[in-house]
């Protein structure tokens, strides 16, 4: 069968078919787009949910006379898991550098506490302002704008 004669077929199939087909054709042409239709928006909902909140940095660009530095976010979390650490009952278990829709950059810290005598809110308010500064400090810039820490458990203090 040749192109010419397909064609044919089609168009005696569209405006030459008798009412029944016509109107089957309409339906499943319309039942065709409305599916197309659906689709499109289904998957425009997900990238809106996957391009939505923060995401991780890369890093911190520090820029100079004679290039740029970047400080990774893996550099990020061993400065402030050494600041953690270096508190009694506490235990920095994650770090994370997280860019905000607005392209600030903050940290998202994860803690782990020893029970007893320890009072969160102030081992978390003297912890956010440590890191700050020494990041602040140590690289020169106020680049981390704040710093959200996550109890994620308390443990109890066995006595020595």
């Amino acid at each position: 069968m040749d192109m010419d004669a397909l064609y044919q077929s089609a168009f005696d199939l569209i405006f030459k078919a008798e009412e029944s087909n016509l109107e089957n054709f309409k339906l499943g042409f319309v039942a065709g787009v409305l599916v197309f239709a659906i689709l499109a928006v289904l998957i425009r909902l997900v990238l809106l949910y996957l391009s939505r909140g923060d995401r991780r940095s890369r890093g911190i660009r520090i820029s100079g006379d004679s290039g740029s530095i970047v400080i990774s976010p893996g550099a990020i979390s061993d400065l402030v898991k050494g600041i953690g650490n270096g508190i009694k009952h506490v235990e920095v278990s994650k770090v994370k550098l997280l860019e905000a829709q607005d392209k600030s950059l903050y940290l998202e810290v994860h803690i782990v506490m020893a029970g007893g005598e320890t009072r969160f809110g102030d081992i978390s308010n003297e912890f956010q302002r440590q890191v700050v500064e020494t990041v602040k400090d140590r690289f020169g810039v106020q680049c981390i704008k704040s710093v959200a820490v996550h109890l994620d458990k308390i443990v109890d203090v066995k006595p020595a």
